[in-house]
């Protein structure tokens, strides 16, 4: 085998004096390769001389990527409830796969599973997001990235607040109950 346009290696061959492998016969093979894509050829020559060789490339990409939010800043006030989010993105590889993004209340942030769910942005190494919030007060945006094989970068969170009240935690669970107070009886008699 020969890797990019190094040598090649040899990496198994067969001794006819010592009998057949087994038909599961293989041997472990270690290369040190640096992150990125490469191209890899394998050839196989038989005991008369006779040879084939296939060529691939592989992408070995061992680092997660990363996000960044450049727009806006952390605290910032924002005096619109409609504005743009812009970002970037980076992989070592260069195979971003996408950018999500969510939004979450403050006591949300901390949550193992928080209700915010992830939407794909528009771009990948360079981003953006138009948000139309339907309140105003304080959100936690984040922000993640996803390669192409799957690894996610670290969350990154940026903390702003928009024109308005934030509802507090319990104002926003009662919201969803009103109507449905169980205590309250409503009487009527036919004559």
């Amino acid at each position: 085998y020969k890797i990019d346009d190094g040598d090649w290696v040899e990496y198994f061959k067969y001794d006819p004096n010592q009998g057949a492998p087994p038909k599961d016969h293989y041997q472990d093979m270690e290369v040190d390769i640096p992150d990125g894509q490469h191209g890899m050829e394998l050839m196989i020559i038989d005991i008369g001389g006779h040879d084939t060789s296939v060529s691939y490339t592989v992408i070995l990409d061992t680092e997660e990527p990363s996000v960044q939010i450049n727009e806006p800043s952390e605290n910032d006030f924002i005096d619109s409830l409609d504005f743009n989010i812009q970002g970037s993105a980076e992989d070592d590889s260069g195979q971003i796969d996408r950018v999500e993004i969510r939004f979450l209340r403050p006591w949300e942030e901390g949550n193992t599973d928080p209700e915010g769910m992830w939407m794909s942005v528009e771009g990948k190494k360079d981003w953006n997001f138009d948000w139309k919030s339907q309140d105003g007060g304080q959100w936690v945006i984040q922000a993640r990235s996803v390669d192409k094989i799957g690894q996610i970068s670290e969350v990154l969170s940026v903390h702003v607040s928009l024109p308005g009240e934030t509802p507090n935690q319990e104002d926003l669970q009662n919201e969803g109950e009103e109507g449905s107070d169980s205590s309250e009886l409503i009487l009527g008699i036919a004559v």
